[in-house]
């Protein structure tokens, strides 16, 4: 039998049969044509993703250079420290570089929450308030980076008053302690009582005396 008589017989007329295999074959055609595109429109929208968080990250690095402290960080501890009576000789913070103070008292960790509200406080009053001549901190929340490096820390002295942040802000003397055109009082006395209430409640929190004497 002939292939006409066979499509015939079939049902289905040679021309049919030749429109429908033309159709198939330039849908196969036109998926081999558009089969690369599948990866190289997946590829940019990658790239454009990728992008879009290194932007993100670089502006959190950027803003994170520009306040306290100066860098990123991943962890704060609070301490206790130097519970002794007033000396000249102590070390006078947790951390001298990465040299760890010898009379650590106690040592909690802090939540994010915690430790972000405290970094809030002494963003607003600008680091470093310095209300007497004789500083003698006794507790102190460090701020350590993803390798466990010290990259901040704040100490206060609940005897004196005296708030010492490192690293500070590069302010003047008229800059930090800048009066009220109004009230003629410091300026930073808002932020410098919410900082020290704060740490005072955050130790609370830990079970921590303010009162080095009543250890």
């Amino acid at each position: 039998m002939s292939r006409e008589a066979c499509s015939r017989s079939s049902g289905v007329h040679p021309r049919l049969r030749r429109r429908a295999g033309s159709v198939i074959g330039d849908r196969v055609s036109s998926y081999r044509k558009s089969r690369w595109k599948i990866p190289v429109i997946f590829g940019v929208a990658l790239a454009l993703m990728l992008g879009c968080a290194r932007r993100a990250e670089l502006a959190t690095l950027e803003h994170s250079a520009k306040e306290w402290p100066f860098g990123a960080w991943e962890s704060a501890r609070a301490y206790t420290y130097n519970f002794v009576p007033m000396n000249s000789h102590d070390q006078m913070s947790v951390f001298v570089d990465t040299r760890r103070n010898p009379k650590i008292r106690s040592e909690h960790e802090l939540s994010h929450a915690q430790a972000v509200a405290l970094l809030n406080r002494v963003r607003e009053l600008r680091g470093t308030l310095m209300v007497s001549k004789c500083p003698f901190p006794r507790h102190a929340v460090v701020f350590f980076s993803d390798m466990s490096e010290p990259v901040g820390e704040v100490d206060v002295c609940f005897e004196c008053g005296d708030v010492i942040a490192w690293p500070d802000y590069p302010l003047s003397f008229e800059e930090r302690y800048r009066t009220d055109p109004e009230s003629g009082e410091l300026a930073a006395w808002p932020a410098y009582d919410a900082l020290v209430s704060y740490f005072s409640q955050l130790f609370g929190t830990f079970g921590e005396p303010t009162d080095w004497k009543e250890q």
